[in-house]
Order: C-alpha cells, then sequence, then structure tokens
C-alpha cells in the first residue's frame, strides 16, 4: 500500500445499531491507518458515555445532544489534520445530518452504514443489552424499544453480515484514504 505523504483531517462517521461492527471496523480502520502513519483516533459511544457524557441519559434529546457534542469534538480534531473514526449509533436521519453539518463546516465528512441485520446484532449481543432491552429491565433500546432510522444518504455502506472483517476494512481504507 503506498504511503499518505500528505494529511489532511477528516470525520469518518460509523453508524449502526449495538452490535453491527462500528467499534470493530473504526479499530481495524485505526490499525490499517497507524501503519500508514496517519495520525488517527476513535471517539468510540461507549467510551464517550462513561467518560464525557456522563450527564446525558438515552432520551430523543439527550440522545441528539451526545451526538453534537461528538461531532463538534471530531470536527476539532479533524481541523488538526487527524482521521478521527466516530462509532455512534447515531439512530435518526435527522442527527446524522446534524453530525454532518457541524462536520463539514471545517472538514470532509464521510458516512460509513454498518449495516447489519437486528437479529445478527442480537446473536453477537457480547454485551448483553439485546437481552436486557428484551426483558425490559433497558428501557430506550435502539432496535428493540426506540426507533433507528435507516440511512438515506450515506458514502458507503459496509454489510458485516456478507464480507468478513479484513474485506470490509480493506473496503473502508480504500474508501476513505487519500492518496498523494
Amino acid at each position: 500500500m503506498t504511503k499518505i505523504t500528505t494529511q489532511i483531517g477528516k470525520v469518518i462517521w460509523f453508524t449502526g445499531l449495538s452490535g453491527a461492527g462500528k467499534t470493530t471496523l473504526a479499530n481495524g480502520l485505526y490499525k490499517r491507518l497507524r501503519k500508514l502513519q496517519v495520525s488517527s483516533v476513535i471517539l468510540d459511544g461507549d467510551i464517550l458515555r462513561k467518560n464525557v457524557n456522563t450527564d446525558l441519559g438515552f432520551s430523543l434529546q439527550d440522545r441528539r445532544e451526545n451526538i453534537r457534542r461528538t461531532a463538534e469534538i471530531a470536527k476539532m480534531l479533524a481541523e488538526q489534520n487527524i482521521y478521527v473514526l466516530v462509532g455512534l449509533i447515531t439512530p435518526k436521519e435527522e442527527f446524522r445530518e446534524m453530525a454532518k453539518t457541524i462536520v463539514e463546516e471545517g472538514v470532509e465528512f464521510q458516512m460509513v452504514y454498518v449495516k447489519t441485520s437486528l437479529s445478527t446484532c442480537q446473536n453477537r449481543d457480547v454485551k448483553g443489552l439485546y437481552a436486557l432491552a428484551g426483558s425490559g429491565k433497558l428501557k430506550s433500546f435502539t432496535g428493540i424499544s426506540s426507533i433507528f432510522e435507516e440511512p438515506k444518504d450515506v458514502d458507503l455502506i459496509i454489510p458485516t453480515e456478507k464480507y468478513s472483517i479484513d474485506l470490509c476494512i480493506e473496503k473502508l481504507l480504500n474508501s476513505v484514504v487519500r492518496y498523494c
């Protein structure tokens, strides 16, 4: 693979259900970018909620604010010529549009839909969240008791049920990296 000689920051925003593979793909892409000596960072939804957005719940208003804050942070980092890999469910089209609008004021933005069926996400449920939501112990869980609107306007669709993780990461790399 060709080494990147000039780096311009950008935001790659992964959207999809819990368990779709957003974090897995972001981590894999991050490792590949680092091998190319590309400055990059991951903003993971779970980590942001645990450490930065601890004051937010899961109402639509709180989800919107979580996404807004994340978009602002991502934009600031990308303006420093860093590739920012954001992994957030981002359940509504209006939230995705808001994130895009915030980021595109200063840097390039790419929306990646990690398309995976609800049943596959439930089978992958490493955190046990779908089981909790199914039993009623977890309220407002996206895909079960809270809506996930399928994205209409994305730059790339990655169907993780169809391709291996390595092939998905290769498709991502080919889509998001600029060669100079």
